[in-house]
């Protein structure tokens, strides 16, 4: 199975411009990351700082801005990490799920999924809940 990469555009914070970037699908990173070099060629300043725990296993805190990404027709915000240099572009879960679209490594692709809408309860069955 493995990794495998996906076509798909950054954007300006105003989103008049797109870049392309092919970026590895990895639902194991909650966000998507980018060299910091391309979000500052696109415009992004720094919004938030958090902190990550790395695939080696130590903590590092870095920038985050919220950057629109272009895929299957659609534009979305999304949270996006600075990364270094030669950091490869990534594809994290949480703009996987922005977009309803899930790694099939099988086949080395996204798949649409269907989107999940646990809290559609009615004020009574919060209530009922202890909530």
């Amino acid at each position: 199975m493995g990794t495998f990469t996906v076509a798909l555009e950054f954007g300006t914070p105003d989103r008049s411009r797109f870049e392309p970037v092919r970026a590895v699908a990895d639902s194991g990173a909650l966000f998507s990351w980018l060299p910091r070099n391309t979000l500052e060629n696109l415009g992004h300043a720094p919004a938030l700082r958090r902190t990550f725990v790395l695939a080696d296993g130590r903590e590092d805190e870095r920038d985050v801005a919220e950057v629109p990404v272009r895929y299957g027709g659609e534009t979305l915000s999304t949270l996006c990490v600075f990364g270094e240099e030669e950091t490869p572009p990534i594809l994290g879960a949480l703009t996987m799920e922005q977009f309803l679209v899930a790694p099939d490594p099988a086949y080395r692709r996204l798949i649409p999924i269907t989107g999940l809408a646990l809290t559609a309860h009615s004020a009574k069955s919060y209530e009922n809940m202890g909530c």
